[in-house]
């Protein structure tokens, strides 16, 4: 080769060999901004179940994961196969760990809905798979019958109710009965429970009974139904004892229970089919917590028999009671 050949060729190497590093220096700088550019993945989501089913509401529920991307998600749900309303657009994180995400909505009674989880990220966009529920029935409210078997019982006696609960036609309804007691001024407080039995049929009892008080029953259906109250009034107990004082007085003495502050006694005598009021008296108070009576009359020719009724004040919480029926011998 000669000698000006020799040199273009040197020439020409000697001009490629800068140019090969400038290119190598460029794509070495240029790999990571390209590893920068490529498209992010778009989330995962995953349509979950319902929790909390009731016939107005209905938890949402899913899985949602980032993958390393701001990610916000939604619920798309409707009537029927429709996907026409969604929640609220949520921020699931930027991590790239799968996370639970939920969403509440409300529902109309006995209706069939569809609904899937949606996340969005930079990535894209993601749409889990459709899945269908339908809302729970709306109880029929309770037909409802409730009456006490006695609207007076003796003190530290039982108060019975009895009654009927249906709800459409079934028995199996949740029952609470509950208690306002004298002076009727606070507010009603459960005090039992129960379900009507299969026909509806259902029984209370509320024992001992110390104070009169107001009751009702309510079946807790929906919406809730409630009985009228009924009052059961607490009869005092009142004890009765003769003694013969003289050939020609009787004595009637006994215990009132509970203790009354005040009150009134009577002596009746039965004359026919009727008691007739012989005489009055007050109560007595011989020792603290304690309540007496004490009535003399006259003894009779021919043998008698004798009651005692005690009427307590208005303020007590008590109603009258009547002592047994006492005989006495004439004289």
């Amino acid at each position: 080769m000669s000698q000006p050949a020799r040199r273009g060729v040197i020439t020409v190497l000697d001009m490629r060999a800068p140019l090969l590093v400038v290119l190598a220096i460029a794509t070495l700088f240029a790999a990571p901004a390209l590893a920068q550019t490529a498209k992010p993945r778009p989330p995962a989501a995953t349509t979950g179940g319902v929790r909390g089913l009731a016939p107005t509401s209905v938890t949402l529920t899913g899985t949602v994961n980032p993958r390393g991307q701001a990610t916000r998600y939604q619920f798309q749900y409707g009537a029927g196969d429709r996907l026409d309303r969604r929640t609220a657009r949520l921020l699931a994180n930027a991590g790239t760990a799968t996370v639970r995400v939920s969403a509440t909505i409300a529902l109309v009674p006995n209706r069939r809905y569809s609904y899937r989880l949606v996340a969005v990220s930079a990535g894209g966009t993601t749409r889990g798979k459709v899945r269908k529920f339908t809302a729970r029935r709306t109880p029929a409210p309770a037909a409802l019958t409730f009456a006490p078997q006695s609207s007076r019982v003796s003190y530290e006696g039982t108060a019975t109710f009895t009654g009927n609960a249906t709800s459409a036609g079934a028995g199996g309804v949740a029952l609470v009965l509950e208690q306002q007691p004298f002076p009727f001024t606070g507010a009603f407080a459960a005090i039992a429970s129960q379900r009507s039995g299969s026909d509806g049929s259902y029984r209370f009892t509320v024992s001992p009974l110390l104070l009169s008080a107001r009751f009702r029953v309510v079946a807790r259906t929906t919406p809730v139904v409630t009985s009228d109250a009924r009052t059961v009034r607490t009869k005092v107990r009142v004890g009765i004892k003769a003694t013969r004082v003289s050939g020609r007085r009787v004595r009637f003495t006994g215990d009132i229970v509970p203790a009354l502050s005040t009150g009134r006694v009577s002596l009746q005598r039965r004359i026919g089919g009727t008691f007739v009021t012989l005489k009055r008296a007050s109560v007595r108070h011989p020792s603290p917590g304690r309540t007496t009576y004490r009535i003399t009359v006259g003894a009779r020719r021919s043998a008698t028999t004798y009651r005692v009724r005690v009427t307590p004040d208005e303020s007590s919480g008590h109603a009258r009671g009547t002592s047994r029926r006492q005989r006495v011998a004439g004289r």
